[in-house]
Protein backbone atom coordinates (compact mmCIF):
# COMPACT_ATOMS: atom_id res chain seq x y z
CA UNK A 1 0.00 0.00 0.00
CA UNK A 2 2.83 2.31 0.54
CA UNK A 3 4.38 1.62 -2.57
CA UNK A 4 0.95 2.09 -4.84
CA UNK A 5 0.68 5.66 -2.45
CA UNK A 6 3.72 7.09 -3.00
CA UNK A 7 4.57 5.71 -6.48
CA UNK A 8 0.75 6.92 -7.30
CA UNK A 9 1.65 10.52 -6.20
CA UNK A 10 5.30 10.85 -7.69
CA UNK A 11 4.31 10.00 -11.14
CA UNK A 12 0.87 11.75 -10.64
CA UNK A 13 3.54 14.68 -9.76
CA UNK A 14 5.61 14.30 -12.70
CA UNK A 15 2.97 13.68 -15.10
CA UNK A 16 1.57 17.14 -13.62
CA UNK A 17 4.76 18.95 -14.88
CA UNK A 18 4.83 17.10 -18.26
CA UNK A 19 1.34 18.54 -18.64
CA UNK A 20 -0.33 15.31 -18.96
CA UNK A 21 -2.90 14.40 -16.98
CA UNK A 22 -2.43 12.79 -13.45
CA UNK A 23 -4.16 9.63 -14.01
CA UNK A 24 -1.82 8.79 -16.91
CA UNK A 25 1.36 8.98 -14.14
CA UNK A 26 -0.85 6.65 -11.63
CA UNK A 27 -1.13 4.10 -14.47
CA UNK A 28 2.46 4.01 -15.28
CA UNK A 29 3.18 3.72 -11.58
CA UNK A 30 1.03 0.89 -11.47
CA UNK A 31 2.80 -0.81 -14.81
CA UNK A 32 6.40 -0.55 -12.61
CA UNK A 33 5.06 -1.61 -9.68
CA UNK A 34 3.01 -4.52 -11.18
CA UNK A 35 3.64 -7.52 -12.68
CA UNK A 36 5.18 -6.32 -15.57
CA UNK A 37 7.27 -3.82 -13.77
CA UNK A 38 9.38 -4.41 -10.86
CA UNK A 39 6.93 -7.05 -8.93
CA UNK A 40 6.65 -4.78 -5.64
CA UNK A 41 2.70 -5.02 -5.16
CA UNK A 42 1.42 -7.98 -2.50
CA UNK A 43 -0.28 -10.34 -4.01
CA UNK A 44 -3.22 -9.91 -1.65
CA UNK A 45 -3.55 -6.32 -2.54
CA UNK A 46 -4.03 -7.25 -6.58
CA UNK A 47 -6.21 -10.04 -5.56
CA UNK A 48 -8.40 -7.27 -3.49
CA UNK A 49 -8.65 -4.69 -6.47
CA UNK A 50 -12.17 -6.36 -8.18
CA UNK A 51 -13.75 -4.86 -4.27
CA UNK A 52 -11.42 -2.01 -4.31
CA UNK A 53 -12.49 -0.99 -8.25
CA UNK A 54 -16.30 -1.49 -7.02
CA UNK A 55 -15.35 0.71 -3.85
CA UNK A 56 -14.24 3.04 -6.79
CA UNK A 57 -16.93 3.05 -8.73
CA UNK A 58 -19.45 3.98 -5.46
CA UNK A 59 -17.52 6.51 -4.86
CA UNK A 60 -17.62 8.44 -8.52
CA UNK A 61 -21.57 7.57 -8.83
CA UNK A 62 -21.58 9.34 -5.48
CA UNK A 63 -19.89 12.03 -7.18
CA UNK A 64 -21.66 11.81 -10.22
CA UNK A 65 -25.22 12.33 -8.39
CA UNK A 66 -24.20 14.93 -5.78
CA UNK A 67 -23.51 17.26 -9.30
CA UNK A 68 -26.57 16.54 -10.37
CA UNK A 69 -29.65 18.28 -9.26
CA UNK A 70 -33.52 17.14 -10.20
CA UNK A 71 -34.44 20.32 -10.43
CA UNK A 72 -32.47 21.29 -13.32
CA UNK A 73 -33.14 18.03 -15.29
CA UNK A 74 -36.57 19.85 -16.81
CA UNK A 75 -35.03 23.28 -17.20
CA UNK A 76 -32.71 21.63 -19.57
CA UNK A 77 -35.48 20.33 -21.97
CA UNK A 78 -35.42 17.49 -24.56
CA UNK A 79 -31.74 17.33 -25.51
CA UNK A 80 -30.64 15.92 -21.67
CA UNK A 81 -32.70 12.58 -22.68
CA UNK A 82 -30.69 12.28 -25.74
CA UNK A 83 -27.74 12.79 -24.34
CA UNK A 84 -28.50 10.64 -21.17
CA UNK A 85 -28.54 7.96 -23.26
CA UNK A 86 -28.03 8.02 -27.24
CA UNK A 87 -24.56 8.72 -27.43
CA UNK A 88 -23.48 5.71 -25.08
CA UNK A 89 -25.97 3.15 -26.96
CA UNK A 90 -24.27 3.95 -30.41
CA UNK A 91 -20.77 3.68 -29.16
CA UNK A 92 -21.94 0.31 -27.34
CA UNK A 93 -23.89 -1.08 -30.80
CA UNK A 94 -20.56 0.28 -32.76
CA UNK A 95 -18.04 -1.20 -30.54
CA UNK A 96 -19.82 -4.42 -29.99
CA UNK A 97 -20.09 -4.88 -33.95
CA UNK A 98 -16.95 -4.42 -34.65
CA UNK A 99 -15.43 -6.22 -31.92
CA UNK A 100 -17.85 -9.10 -32.93
CA UNK A 101 -15.64 -9.69 -36.30
CA UNK A 102 -12.55 -8.02 -35.74
CA UNK A 103 -11.28 -10.05 -32.55
CA UNK A 104 -14.11 -13.19 -33.06
CA UNK A 105 -15.00 -12.99 -29.68
CA UNK A 106 -19.01 -13.45 -29.30
CA UNK A 107 -21.70 -10.42 -29.36
CA UNK A 108 -22.26 -10.79 -25.65
CA UNK A 109 -18.86 -10.04 -24.72
CA UNK A 110 -18.21 -7.73 -27.55
CA UNK A 111 -21.27 -5.54 -26.19
CA UNK A 112 -19.92 -5.97 -23.09
CA UNK A 113 -16.50 -4.11 -24.39
CA UNK A 114 -18.72 -1.39 -26.04
CA UNK A 115 -19.99 -0.64 -22.15
CA UNK A 116 -16.92 -0.60 -20.27
CA UNK A 117 -15.31 1.70 -23.13
CA UNK A 118 -17.91 3.50 -23.84
CA UNK A 119 -18.85 5.93 -20.40
CA UNK A 120 -17.71 9.59 -20.30
CA UNK A 121 -15.51 10.49 -17.62
CA UNK A 122 -17.14 12.36 -14.62
CA UNK A 123 -13.69 13.08 -13.17
CA UNK A 124 -12.44 15.09 -16.04
CA UNK A 125 -16.37 17.06 -17.32
CA UNK A 126 -17.72 17.74 -14.21
CA UNK A 127 -14.16 19.68 -12.93
CA UNK A 128 -14.08 21.40 -16.59
CA UNK A 129 -17.81 22.31 -16.46
CA UNK A 130 -17.86 23.99 -12.59
CA UNK A 131 -14.79 26.16 -13.88
CA UNK A 132 -17.28 27.02 -16.96
CA UNK A 133 -20.29 27.67 -14.57
CA UNK A 134 -17.64 29.68 -12.50
CA UNK A 135 -16.50 31.65 -15.24
CA UNK A 136 -19.81 32.24 -16.59
CA UNK A 137 -18.89 30.48 -20.14
CA UNK A 138 -21.93 29.02 -21.71
CA UNK A 139 -23.91 29.32 -18.77
CA UNK A 140 -26.79 31.68 -20.92
CA UNK A 141 -27.91 28.23 -22.71
CA UNK A 142 -27.27 26.24 -20.03
CA UNK A 143 -24.08 24.00 -21.70
CA UNK A 144 -21.88 23.34 -18.80
CA UNK A 145 -25.12 22.71 -16.95
CA UNK A 146 -25.93 19.87 -19.89
CA UNK A 147 -23.25 18.53 -19.74
CA UNK A 148 -22.84 17.69 -16.09
CA UNK A 149 -26.25 15.88 -15.99
CA UNK A 150 -25.97 14.16 -19.50
CA UNK A 151 -22.19 12.63 -18.20
CA UNK A 152 -23.94 11.71 -14.90
CA UNK A 153 -26.53 10.14 -16.72
CA UNK A 154 -24.52 8.54 -18.92
CA UNK A 155 -22.72 6.76 -16.64
CA UNK A 156 -25.03 5.28 -14.51
CA UNK A 157 -27.12 4.03 -18.04
CA UNK A 158 -23.76 2.68 -19.00
CA UNK A 159 -22.98 0.75 -15.40
CA UNK A 160 -26.66 -1.14 -15.31
CA UNK A 161 -26.27 -1.93 -18.84
CA UNK A 162 -22.94 -3.18 -18.27
CA UNK A 163 -24.08 -5.12 -15.34
CA UNK A 164 -27.24 -6.56 -17.09
CA UNK A 165 -24.45 -7.62 -19.52
CA UNK A 166 -22.80 -9.44 -17.11
CA UNK A 167 -25.84 -10.86 -15.29
CA UNK A 168 -26.29 -12.41 -19.13
CA UNK A 169 -22.68 -13.98 -19.10
CA UNK A 170 -23.26 -15.74 -15.77
CA UNK A 171 -26.57 -17.47 -16.39
CA UNK A 172 -28.35 -18.61 -19.31
CA UNK A 173 -30.35 -16.16 -20.59
CA UNK A 174 -32.46 -14.85 -23.85
CA UNK A 175 -32.78 -11.72 -25.02
CA UNK A 176 -36.35 -11.49 -24.60
CA UNK A 177 -34.96 -11.97 -20.47
CA UNK A 178 -32.46 -8.98 -20.91
CA UNK A 179 -35.29 -7.38 -21.96
CA UNK A 180 -37.64 -7.83 -19.57
CA UNK A 181 -34.86 -7.45 -16.63
CA UNK A 182 -33.25 -4.50 -17.64
CA UNK A 183 -36.73 -1.86 -17.11
CA UNK A 184 -37.18 -3.92 -13.81
CA UNK A 185 -33.91 -3.39 -12.94
CA UNK A 186 -34.00 0.18 -13.31
CA UNK A 187 -37.49 1.09 -11.63
CA UNK A 188 -35.85 -0.97 -8.56
CA UNK A 189 -33.17 1.03 -8.28
CA UNK A 190 -35.48 4.09 -8.77
CA UNK A 191 -37.39 3.37 -5.69
CA UNK A 192 -35.15 2.10 -3.46
CA UNK A 193 -32.43 5.41 -4.19
CA UNK A 194 -35.48 7.79 -3.64
CA UNK A 195 -36.92 5.69 -0.21
CA UNK A 196 -33.36 5.94 1.14
CA UNK A 197 -32.83 9.40 -0.32
CA UNK A 198 -35.63 10.49 1.41
CA UNK A 199 -34.62 9.17 5.11
CA UNK A 200 -31.04 11.01 4.41
CA UNK A 201 -32.67 14.09 3.64
CA UNK A 202 -34.88 14.25 7.24
CA UNK A 203 -31.77 12.50 9.04
CA UNK A 204 -29.26 15.04 7.41
CA UNK A 205 -31.69 18.31 8.80
CA UNK A 206 -30.92 17.67 11.77
CA UNK A 207 -27.48 16.15 11.97
CA UNK A 208 -25.00 19.11 11.11
CA UNK A 209 -21.89 17.52 11.17
CA UNK A 210 -18.80 19.54 10.11
CA UNK A 211 -16.32 16.52 10.12
CA UNK A 212 -16.15 15.88 6.47
CA UNK A 213 -14.32 13.05 6.68
CA UNK A 214 -16.78 10.97 8.73
CA UNK A 215 -19.77 12.74 6.35
CA UNK A 216 -18.19 11.23 3.86
CA UNK A 217 -17.35 7.61 5.32
CA UNK A 218 -21.39 7.47 6.07
CA UNK A 219 -22.73 7.85 2.63
CA UNK A 220 -19.78 5.79 1.30
CA UNK A 221 -20.98 2.90 3.66
CA UNK A 222 -24.86 3.72 3.01
CA UNK A 223 -23.86 3.64 -0.23
CA UNK A 224 -22.33 -0.20 0.25
CA UNK A 225 -24.95 -1.03 1.69
CA UNK A 226 -27.42 -0.21 -1.68
CA UNK A 227 -25.05 -2.27 -3.56
CA UNK A 228 -25.73 -5.34 -1.41
CA UNK A 229 -28.93 -4.95 -1.29
CA UNK A 230 -29.48 -4.78 -4.90
CA UNK A 231 -27.38 -8.04 -5.51
CA UNK A 232 -29.40 -9.94 -2.31
CA UNK A 233 -32.61 -8.97 -3.72
CA UNK A 234 -31.42 -9.48 -7.43
CA UNK A 235 -31.93 -13.61 -6.17
CA UNK A 236 -35.71 -12.68 -6.69
CA UNK A 237 -36.44 -9.57 -8.33
CA UNK A 238 -34.10 -7.48 -10.84
CA UNK A 239 -32.38 -4.27 -9.00
CA UNK A 240 -29.56 -1.93 -9.77
CA UNK A 241 -27.95 -0.84 -6.55
CA UNK A 242 -25.45 1.03 -8.19
CA UNK A 243 -28.61 3.15 -9.83
CA UNK A 244 -29.92 3.50 -5.94
CA UNK A 245 -26.68 4.66 -5.52
CA UNK A 246 -26.72 7.98 -7.71
CA UNK A 247 -30.44 8.38 -7.05
CA UNK A 248 -30.06 8.71 -3.58
CA UNK A 249 -27.38 11.13 -3.82
CA UNK A 250 -28.99 13.08 -6.26
CA UNK A 251 -32.20 13.48 -4.02
CA UNK A 252 -30.59 14.25 -1.01
CA UNK A 253 -28.74 17.23 -3.10
CA UNK A 254 -31.93 17.99 -4.30
CA UNK A 255 -33.83 18.21 -1.66
CA UNK A 256 -31.44 18.98 1.39
CA UNK A 257 -29.96 22.77 1.99
CA UNK A 258 -26.91 24.05 0.06
CA UNK A 259 -24.78 24.11 2.97
CA UNK A 260 -25.59 20.38 3.41
CA UNK A 261 -25.04 19.40 -0.43
CA UNK A 262 -21.64 21.39 -0.58
CA UNK A 263 -20.56 19.47 2.56
CA UNK A 264 -21.22 16.14 1.20
CA UNK A 265 -19.40 17.41 -2.23
CA UNK A 266 -16.63 18.23 0.05
CA UNK A 267 -16.71 14.94 1.98
CA UNK A 268 -16.70 13.08 -1.13
CA UNK A 269 -13.84 14.90 -2.78
CA UNK A 270 -11.57 14.57 -0.38
CA UNK A 271 -12.21 10.75 -0.22
CA UNK A 272 -12.10 10.65 -4.41
CA UNK A 273 -8.23 11.68 -3.52
CA UNK A 274 -6.87 8.20 -2.08
CA UNK A 275 -9.58 6.35 -4.41
CA UNK A 276 -8.18 7.67 -7.74
CA UNK A 277 -4.51 6.94 -6.66
CA UNK A 278 -5.60 3.12 -5.74
CA UNK A 279 -7.84 2.89 -8.67
CA UNK A 280 -5.29 3.61 -11.00
CA UNK A 281 -2.21 2.65 -9.75
CA UNK A 282 -4.04 -0.97 -9.70
CA UNK A 283 -5.38 -0.58 -13.37
CA UNK A 284 -1.40 0.02 -14.39
CA UNK A 285 -0.44 -3.18 -12.27
CA UNK A 286 -2.61 -5.18 -14.24
CA UNK A 287 -1.93 -4.22 -18.22
CA UNK A 288 -0.84 -6.84 -20.57
CA UNK A 289 1.85 -5.16 -22.16
CA UNK A 290 2.61 -7.37 -25.01
CA UNK A 291 -0.88 -7.58 -25.67
CA UNK A 292 -1.00 -4.01 -25.94
CA UNK A 293 1.98 -4.52 -28.90
CA UNK A 294 0.00 -7.37 -30.41
CA UNK A 295 -3.68 -5.40 -30.30
CA UNK A 296 -2.68 -2.08 -29.99
CA UNK A 297 -3.07 -1.06 -33.53
CA UNK A 298 -6.34 -2.46 -33.72
CA UNK A 299 -7.80 -1.17 -30.47
CA UNK A 300 -6.35 2.43 -31.74
CA UNK A 301 -9.14 1.77 -34.59
CA UNK A 302 -12.16 0.27 -32.67
CA UNK A 303 -11.54 3.20 -30.45
CA UNK A 304 -11.97 5.87 -33.18
CA UNK A 305 -14.76 4.46 -34.63
CA UNK A 306 -16.81 4.04 -31.52
CA UNK A 307 -15.97 8.09 -30.82
CA UNK A 308 -17.43 8.88 -34.16
CA UNK A 309 -20.50 6.97 -33.66
CA UNK A 310 -20.59 8.87 -29.89
CA UNK A 311 -20.18 12.44 -31.48
CA UNK A 312 -23.31 10.96 -34.22
CA UNK A 313 -25.31 10.58 -30.99
CA UNK A 314 -24.33 13.68 -29.29
CA UNK A 315 -25.29 15.59 -32.48
CA UNK A 316 -28.49 13.80 -33.08
CA UNK A 317 -29.59 14.45 -29.40
CA UNK A 318 -28.36 18.24 -29.97
CA UNK A 319 -31.20 18.91 -32.92
CA UNK A 320 -33.34 21.30 -32.63
CA UNK A 321 -31.71 22.87 -29.28
CA UNK A 322 -31.18 26.28 -29.35
CA UNK A 323 -27.29 25.80 -29.14
CA UNK A 324 -25.51 27.08 -32.08
CA UNK A 325 -22.45 25.07 -34.33
CA UNK A 326 -19.87 26.06 -31.61
CA UNK A 327 -21.62 25.13 -28.70
CA UNK A 328 -22.63 22.00 -30.24
CA UNK A 329 -18.84 21.30 -31.24
CA UNK A 330 -17.43 22.05 -27.58
CA UNK A 331 -20.20 19.58 -26.23
CA UNK A 332 -19.24 16.84 -28.84
CA UNK A 333 -15.63 16.87 -27.73
CA UNK A 334 -16.71 17.21 -24.03
CA UNK A 335 -18.13 13.68 -24.08
CA UNK A 336 -14.89 12.01 -25.40
CA UNK A 337 -12.83 11.91 -22.51
CA UNK A 338 -12.95 8.28 -20.75
CA UNK A 339 -11.55 7.48 -17.42
CA UNK A 340 -12.59 6.43 -14.02
CA UNK A 341 -15.43 4.35 -14.74
CA UNK A 342 -13.12 2.52 -17.45
CA UNK A 343 -10.72 1.97 -14.40
CA UNK A 344 -13.27 0.69 -12.13
CA UNK A 345 -14.82 -1.87 -14.36
CA UNK A 346 -12.03 -2.75 -16.93
CA UNK A 347 -11.00 -5.66 -14.86
CA UNK A 348 -13.97 -7.22 -13.93
CA UNK A 349 -14.44 -9.52 -17.15
CA UNK A 350 -10.90 -10.80 -16.82
CA UNK A 351 -11.11 -11.60 -13.01
CA UNK A 352 -14.48 -13.42 -13.99
CA UNK A 353 -12.58 -15.80 -16.44
CA UNK A 354 -13.66 -14.13 -20.15
CA UNK A 355 -11.84 -15.22 -22.82
CA UNK A 356 -12.07 -11.82 -24.41
CA UNK A 357 -10.98 -10.28 -20.54
CA UNK A 358 -7.68 -9.35 -21.75
CA UNK A 359 -9.06 -7.19 -24.84
CA UNK A 360 -11.42 -6.07 -22.90
CA UNK A 361 -9.14 -4.58 -20.20
CA UNK A 362 -6.63 -3.64 -22.63
CA UNK A 363 -9.18 -2.09 -24.71
CA UNK A 364 -9.99 0.76 -21.52
CA UNK A 365 -6.29 1.20 -20.76
CA UNK A 366 -5.81 2.54 -24.14
CA UNK A 367 -9.15 4.66 -23.70
CA UNK A 368 -8.25 6.23 -21.01
CA UNK A 369 -4.45 7.13 -22.61
CA UNK A 370 -5.87 8.52 -25.75
CA UNK A 371 -9.40 10.33 -24.57
CA UNK A 372 -8.71 11.63 -21.42
CA UNK A 373 -5.07 14.09 -22.78
CA UNK A 374 -7.27 14.59 -25.53
CA UNK A 375 -10.38 15.42 -24.75
CA UNK A 376 -8.98 17.23 -21.37
CA UNK A 377 -6.90 19.58 -23.47
CA UNK A 378 -9.60 20.09 -26.40
CA UNK A 379 -11.82 21.15 -23.57
CA UNK A 380 -9.76 23.45 -21.87
CA UNK A 381 -7.87 25.76 -25.09
CA UNK A 382 -11.19 25.95 -27.38
CA UNK A 383 -13.36 27.00 -24.68
CA UNK A 384 -13.03 30.36 -25.13
CA UNK A 385 -13.45 30.00 -28.71
CA UNK A 386 -16.39 28.49 -28.91
CA UNK A 387 -18.72 29.25 -25.48
CA UNK A 388 -20.30 32.59 -25.16
CA UNK A 389 -19.22 34.82 -22.27
CA UNK A 390 -22.20 35.87 -20.40
CA UNK A 391 -22.17 38.56 -17.66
Amino acid sequence: MAYIFLGGLLFAYIAELLRIPRIIGMIIAGILLGPMGFQWLNDDVLHLSGELRTLALIIILLKAGISLRLGELKQLGHPIVGMAFLPSLLEIITLGTVSHFLFQISWVEGLILGAVVCAVSPAVVVFRMTELIKEKYGTDKKVPQLLLAGSALDDIIVVTIFGVLLDFIKAPMTIMDVAKEFPIAIGMGLLIGFIVGYVLVKLFAYWRTTNLIMLGLFITAVSIGLVSLGNYLGQWIPTSGLLAVMVMSSYVRTFSSIEVGDRLADSLGILWGPTEILLFVLVGAAINIPYIAMAGGSLVLLLILGLAARSIGVLISLFGSPLNRKECLYTVVSYWPKASVQAAIGGIPLTLGLASGNIILTASVLAIVITTPIGAALMEKSYRYLLQKNQ
